[in-house]
């Protein structure tokens, strides 16, 4: 599976925390976050959709991350 370190949390550009930063600066807008994107392809996500068990698996586990 591909994954940007850059992108990572606590590494490279710290994405997440900056966008939980804009979200304490100006509590008024909307967070929305998702999986997957250009270079990740669509196989390992058809994989998870294409399976009940993993896609509740997948459901519960970004739930669980959002929370």
């Amino acid at each position: 599976m591909f994954k940007d370190v850059y992108l990572d949390f606590e590494q490279g550009l710290n994405s997440y925390n900056n966008v939980i930063g804009l979200k304490q600066k100006y509590p008024h807008i909307k967070i929305l976050l998702s999986t997957g994107g250009w270079n990740q392809g669509s196989y390992n996500f058809s994989q998870i959709a294409n399976n009940e068990r993993r896609r509740r698996k997948f459901a519960l586990n970004v739930s669980n991350y959002v929370r």
